[in-house]
């Protein structure tokens, strides 16, 4: 690693601006330079620590690389343990010990022995010198220490340094040190502090000795001198006293002294304190205090009358989070929680205090990307338990409060106001997916708010928080222990209003749930039920992340060990509690038929009905009629699902909706799953028309809100719907500790991954394979099944198959890009799944019969029986997906022109179901909806579009102006379902089975099937993990810039600026297949890491645009026109993004630089997948329908719009005439019509070229050159074919070739083009002024500090190419990375800049690898924006030391 060094400009043009190492821009060579700071002012710069780097020739060849160079280490430490064995270092240490016994005449020898003694401890190694050694010294020293008996300041001064050196080199000397009585010596010139250097060396001493032994630090009154006297000493000397008082209180005794409880005041005082690492420990030393005194209420009483409760709430409150660390922050709740538990004083205290407030907030930021640890939203929950009463059991079962003098019984409005504050959230946590205990805690808690409140309370807190749809799918769940507490709060709000809720228990299935759990063969109707109903009620052994403990959920509020306790519950429990309230609270007299619908259910199952026996006949039948009573119908359902009268999730479900959507929108196929192939062109229109009546019913209303929207608000109640009725499981793999394993399969090596262990068996009548000779083999638990038939064929299969399989070997690999199966695999009476890995397999089995699998040690020491049999080989027919492989303009005649969404969402329901769901599953017909109206609202614009066209081809509108329609549908983010989103983040911290590919398989099967499920940060992360860059995905509790300097190995390139685009390609040609993290250097510059590599990428991208290139449409300085519009800096303006150019493949003279330009888009798509595999931003703006390309998915007529507006709207209009001469021509007494603009087709002069390219030639049937009307649809098909297919298909392949020698392409379709462009080229707006609060500033600048409101205030007014200018002069890129400053890593840190001079002379500097301005404190903004627009404008293009 080199030394960081600094240096200050003594100009103000010489501008600096560094990088990694501290190399710093300057647009000059050279650099006159003077120091600029002191040795201790180094520290304040971040040290960054670079892993091992290999050096690569490329563009230009590495003279030197960055390594470790350890020498000959072994045989220097052999050398240093002889010398302090050696008799030379005891005759030293003798020399030394006498000139301390017998200068005492002189103190001036004395104080020479000491300084000797002090050096020569200091430069010894840890653990290097035996206690036995200076043992000697220690008496001597001491009483040298001793004021009484010292007269010289500075001996005592170097006599208690030496003490302290002492226990560095000798830690074994520290018990030493306590018999000789130095823990006293040192406290005694604590207690009257006359010099404040020894006083600061005695609590250096102290501190070393507190690591070791505490216990004679608190026995000498060390709490309490340290805290007398805390504001005599500097902050850093403040911090070491507090880490004594920490090490002191980690170890308290059981019974603790009365110097402890009186320490609480004094260290409260300290909580307030601007430094954040003495906060931090003072808050430990408190949390320890309580610790050792919650056995004890009296002590735990004692301690709040000193005022910790008041305290401690007032931090948590002021701070949430953000100065002290997570986790202790975790600790502080931690804290109050045992206070509130074992004081009363203490839970009345915090009520009154309104504790719950706060707590509402840190609850209610446990969003989708769970920033929150499990932990800390375990201690919150468990305080807000701890705060209301205990609940006990009376003779008759019924629940009492074991404790009257609650202040609530006294003050019931702040019973009121917890509820009010934390009820909600508890039920959104819940709702959201959060783990069982949690959701154990959120339910005990609710249970305990619904028993203490009284009649009136209740009605306010229940609405408001939506009680009973919540109930109901918590009855619905599985686990026994949710279940009774769901059931306890329905019996006690029923208890308390009868009448309030009955008809709302009803409408959401409370009471049919309840029905279910008695009596579930009566109910077979009922969708909520669990498929294994009340049978199997499951008593939840889920664990807590990073938690190996396995206790029953009973236990989780009680301070004891639960994992050899007996569980509470009956497995009866449920059932006669359910039994009881339905028989005592929703009896009617007329009986149970009112109990089993509602109005609104009735009326919903009857349009279903007519819904889908009208589907059925327009199946058998093509009637236009019929097509206007399913259109009726369905706009009855939408108007009941938007009427006045809510529809609630239970009536949603059983109601029957969903399967009548689906079937309305496959036009029946997806229940009938096939299609007369005469009938299919028929069958696609027939949908597209369907699919344009729904766009107009759910969203071309521009009077709705978009959630108000009737698509936002089916959309809302499909959500509900899926969220109610999944039960995927989270799974957190316990994989035991690595160690040596001989795996047989895959590469039959020692393994240090986990492995199962397997026992092979032929299936029972299986006779054309063999028998498999071994007993139990190992498999690495990651194994893909498809690696394992590999394996296991040779071994299995009959000789004389073999000969067979040669001779059609070729065949069948033509046939086929991957290997033919052979093989199915069996475990027990499971199918194992050959898409993925043996643990997801299993795992997917065995979710199949428990309800809560668990990867334990039995699951890792159990050996499976796998049986085998051989692979018959049944073919799946799907329908035709649509997508282009021709370049044949007859692909894009009329109607395919419009069909795309219509052949994606059928061939969507052909297929088999991608999940381990039947295809009659609620769950699946709800996604399939989701899928279906995902890719309407996407294509609601075209939809809308085509209905103008259409209209207007019918006469019916004889306008061409408003034919291109924009629709604003619904946001993307309506279609993530929380619930899911929520698993999938708890799911991912479990960072190694996402990275192997081997999470539970719904995870992934959802993620491939349905993206939009989850929001794009999760995606983002998922796509991350997937990859293997967990180091990318920024964690909560690691330092950034610490997680930024670990991480994957990296190599390093020279490269050239004058050749940027040479040197890329020869980077990416030696590094394409490399995994390692690519950074840069430039010749003649010194810089190298982070910010040289994001310029790299920012100036490769831009290269990319240049003029010339021939790579994009609007460069036409290849062609013979040369009035297109250029930038004036050279560069090809596409408003739109830039699409690519189409070359025609019938031109001979275009060979040669369609060549070229295929080349420079397999570079562009290696350094696109190089970019995003290491967390890279690129400079450059792509059009949505080429990131829709790089997707593969097909591009029509309306997305030419998106790239080109003027040949998108003339083709739009060319298509509309065609289309309305298609209908004229039915009608003999009318004309054609072949007008545009009052002009005829054939006056335009059009002849078959493409527009804008004269020298692409477009082929036309008839033999004609020019446009008539005969022709003129032949000429909107052949351009569309040039433009979105055969003239850039090639070049859209390269660019699929080069990103997939990097990362698999397949990788990118859980995004959206928009989102694509976002991973890939970062934010487009720099940012806003929320996004300036994720600065950090250190080092003599606060938020508050002057300099920073001025420059916050500078950043606010920068323009945009001011704002990218700032960006790249800070991080080395113009854009922000996704997700803007707050996901900058490290991030951007602004410190104070010290100057020798005048603070206005100096400018600004920057460590780019660092993301670290250092700003000097001008005296006015004026001068800061004038210095600070200098620095950004100028200091470009090199990297220098500064």
């Amino acid at each position: 690693m080199v030394k960081t060094s600094y240096f200050h400009l003594t100009q103000p043009e010489d501008l600096i601006m560094g990088c990694n190492q501290s190399c710093l821009r300057n647009k000059s060579a050279a650099v006159a330079a003077v120091p600029e700071e002191k040795q201790s002012s180094d520290k304040e710069i971040p040290p960054q620590s670079p892993p091992p780097e290999t050096t690569t020739d490329a563009a230009t060849p590495m003279g030197t690389t960055d390594s470790d160079d350890d020498g000959d280490g072994g045989s220097d430490d052999s050398e240093e343990e002889d010398y302090y064995d050696s008799k030379q270092f005891k005759t030293m240490l003798d020399n030394l010990l006498s000139r301390l016994t017998y200068g005492e005449d002189s103190m001036s020898s004395q104080l020479v022995a000491l300084t000797e003694l002090c050096d020569m401890l200091s430069y010894s190694p840890e653990n290097s010198i035996r206690s036995k050694l200076l043992e000697p010294f220690f008496p001597v020293l001491i009483a040298m220490s001793i004021q009484e008996t010292t007269t010289s300041p500075d001996i005592m001064l170097f006599a208690i340094r030496a003490i302290s050196y002492a226990c560095d080199a000798s830690p074994s000397s520290v018990p030493v040190l306590v018999q000789h009585g130095a823990v006293v010596s040192l406290c005694a010139p604590l207690l009257a502090i006359e010099y404040l250097d020894v006083a600061e060396q005695c609590l250096q001493a102290l501190e070393k000795i507190s690591r070791r032994h505490p216990r004679p630090c608190l026995e000498a009154g060390a709490i309490m001198t340290i805290l007398n006297y805390i504001d005599f000493f500097s902050s850093s000397v403040q911090r070491v006293g507090i880490t004594i008082i920490a090490n002191v209180c980690k170890k308290l005794p059981s019974e603790c002294s009365p110097q402890v409880v009186e320490a609480v005041p004094l260290l409260c005082n300290l909580l307030y304190y601007e430094d954040q690492k003495l906060v931090q420990n003072v808050a430990t030393c408190l949390i320890w205090i309580v610790k050792k005194v919650s056995h004890s209420p009296e002590m735990l009483d004692e301690v709040c009358k000193q005022g910790l409760t008041q305290q401690v709430a007032h931090l948590i409150a002021s701070n949430v989070g953000n100065i002290l660390n997570q986790q202790i922050y975790t600790g502080l709740i931690e804290l109050l929680s045992q206070l509130a538990s074992g004081s009363i004083t203490a839970s009345n205290s915090l009520l009154e205090l309104n504790i719950s407030n706060t707590m509402k907030q840190i609850l209610s930021t446990y969003d989708l990307s769970h920033s929150k640890p499990q932990s800390l939203i375990h201690e919150v929950i468990k305080l807000l338990y701890v705060l209301l009463p205990p609940l006990s059991t009376d003779g008759d079962g019924n629940m009492k409060v074991s404790n009257t003098d609650r202040i609530i019984a006294h003050q019931p409005g702040l019973l009121q106001q917890f509820g009010a504050d934390v009820l909600p959230v508890l039920v959104q946590i819940v709702n959201n997916g959060a783990n069982m205990h949690i959701c154990y805690g959120c339910l005990s808690v609710v249970n305990k708010i619904v028993h203490f409140s009284t009649a009136n309370m209740l009605v306010d807190l229940l609405n408001s928080s939506k009680i009973s749809s919540f109930l109901a799918g918590v009855i619905a769940r599985k686990d026994l222990h949710l279940l009774m507490l769901a059931l306890t709060i329905v019996k006690n709000v029923m208890q308390e209003l009868p009448d309030a809720f009955f008809d709302s228990f009803i409408k959401e299935g409370v009471v049919y749930t309840i029905d279910a759990l008695i009596t579930p063969q009566d109910c077979p109707q009922f969708k909520l039920q669990t498929s294994e109903g009340a049978q199997r009620l499951s008593k939840s052994n889920q664990n807590m992340p990073g938690n190996d403990s396995v206790g029953c959920l009973c236990y989780v509020y009680v301070d004891q060990s639960s994992e050899n306790e007996s569980c509470k519950l009956e497995e009866t429990s449920a059932h006669t509690l359910a039994k009881y309230i339905r028989t005592t609270y929703f009896t009617t007299k007329s009986g149970d038929s009112e109990l089993k619908s509602t109005t609104v259910l009735k009326k919903l199952r009857n349009l279903c009905a007519v819904l889908s026996d009208k589907v059925n006949m327009s199946v058998r039948s093509d009637n236009g009629e019929q097509e206007k009573n399913l259109t009726y119908t369905l706009g009855q359902i939408m108007e009941v699902l938007s009427g006045e009268e809510p529809v609630s999730t239970f009536e949603f479900i059983e109601s029957g909706i969903v399967r009548s959507l689906v079937d309305y929108l496959s036009n029946g196929c997806y229940r009938n799953r096939e299609v007369d192939s005469n009938e299919l062109s028929n069958h696609l229109l027939v949908l597209q028309k369907r699919y344009e009546v729904f766009a107009k019913f759910c969203l071309s209303s521009p009077s709705h809100h978009q959630k108000d929207k009737p698509l936002g608000i089916l959309l809302g109640k499909l959500q509900s719907a899926l969220s109610l009725l999944e039960n995927f499981p989270v799974v957190f793999s316990h994989v035991p500790e690595p160690e040596g394993t001989y795996a047989t399969i895959p590469f039959e090596r020692t393994t240090f991954r986990p492995c199962l262990k397997v026992r092979f068996i032929k299936e029972e009548g299986e006779e054309s394979l063999c028998d498999y000779v071994s007993d139990v083999v190992s498999i690495e638990a990651f194994t893909f099944i498809n690696a394992i038939e590999r394996y296991l064929w040779p071994k299995v299969k009959h000789e004389a198959e073999s000969a067979t399989e040669e001779c059609a070997a070729t065949t069948e690999f033509l046939k086929s890009s991957s290997d033919p199966k052979k093989l199915l695999f069996y475990l027990g009476k499971g199918h194992l799944d050959r898409t993925l890995s043996l643990y997801q397999a299993i795992l997917q089995l065995k979710m199949e019969t428990e309800n809560d699998p668990s990867v334990g040690a039995s699951f890792w020491n159990q050996v499976y029986e796998i049986k085998y049999s051989k692979d018959t080989g049944q073919k799946k027919i799907n329908i035709h997906d649509g997508h282009h492989n021709s370049g044949n303009s007859r692909e894009w005649s009329h109607p395919q022109i419009y069909l795309q969404n219509a052949m994606c969402v059928s061939s969507m329901l052909f297929a088999d179901s991608p999940l381990t769901l039947k295809k009659s599953s609620p769950i699946y017909e709800i996604l399939s909806l989701l899928k279906i109206l995902e890719v309407l609202n996407k294509s609601a614009s075209h939809l809308v579009s085509h209905e103008r066209i259409a209209s207007f081809a019918e006469g019916c509108d004889d306008s061409l102006d408003n034919l291109i329609v924009s629709v604003c549908g619904v946001p993307p983010s309506e279609f993530v379902n929380v619930k899911l989103t929520g698993k999938l983040e708890q799911q991912m911290q479990d960072a190694s089975l996402v990275s192997t590919g081997s999470m539970p398989s719904w995870f992934v099967q959802l993620m491939e099937a349905f993206p939009f499920l989850f929001g794009f940060e999760t995606r983002r992360k998922y796509f991350l993990l997937t990859l293997g860059n967990s180091s990318k995905v920024q964690s909560n509790n690691i330092d950034d810039r610490q997680s930024h300097a670990s991480g994957s190995p990296r190599k390093k390139f020279k490269v050239c600026r004058r050749r940027i685009l040479e040197s890329a390609a020869q980077v990416m040609g030696s590094h394409v297949g490399c995994k390692a993290i690519l950074e840069v250097e430039y010749p003649e510059e010194v810089g190298t890491g982070q910010g040289p590599t994001m310029e790299f990428f920012t100036l490769v991208s831009q290269e990319f645009q240049k003029v010339g290139m021939g790579m994009w449409r609007g460069d036409h300085k290849l062609t013979s026109t040369s009035n297109s519009e250029v930038d004036s800096s050279g560069f090809v303006v596409a408003p739109l993004g830039l699409f690519p150019r189409p070359w025609s493949a019938s031109s001979s003279p275009n060979e040669t630089q369609l060549s070229e330009v295929i080349k420079k888009f397999v570079l562009l798509g290696q350094l696109v997948a190089k970019a995003l595999q290491d967390g890279r931003v690129l400079d450059v703006s792509l059009s949505s329908s080429f990131y829709k390309l790089i997707l593969e998915q097909d591009l029509n007529l309306y997305d030419i719009f998106s790239f080109d507006h003027g040949i998108g709207r003339a083709l739009v209009e060319f298509q509309a005439l065609v289309d309305r001469k298609k209908v004229l021509d039915l009608i003999p007494v009318k004309k054609s019509d072949s007008y545009i603009l009052n002009t005829r087709i054939e006056d335009l002069c059009l002849d078959f070229t493409l527009p804008g390219y004269p020298d692409y030639k477009l082929a036309s049937v008839d033999g004609h050159e020019m446009v008539n009307m005969s022709n003129l649809q032949e000429y909107v098909s052949s351009i569309l074919d040039a433009t979105v297919n055969s003239g850039i298909c090639r070049q859209v392949e390269a660019f699929k070739l080069g990103f997939s020698q990097v990362l698999p392409l397949n990788s990118l379709k859980i995004f959206t083009a928009e989102e694509l462009d976002q991973l890939i080229c970062g934010e487009q707006n720099a940012w806003n002024y929320n996004e300036l609060g994720h600065i950090k500033f250190d080092h003599g600048y606060t938020i508050s500090s002057p300099t920073i409101v001025k420059l916050l205030e500078i950043m606010q007014e920068f323009e945009y190419n001011q704002r990218r200018a700032f960006l790249q002069f800070v991080t080395g890129a113009p854009r922000l990375p996704p997700g803007g400053f707050a996901a900058l890593n490290p991030k951007l840190t602004i410190v104070c800049k010290p100057c020798n001079g005048g603070d206005d002379g100096d400018l600004p500097s920057v460590m780019t690898c660092a993301n670290y301005l250092k700003l000097p404190p001008y005296s006015s903004k004026e001068i800061m924006k004038e210095r600070l627009l200098y620095a950004i404008t100028e200091g470009q293009g090199s990297f220098l030391l500064s």
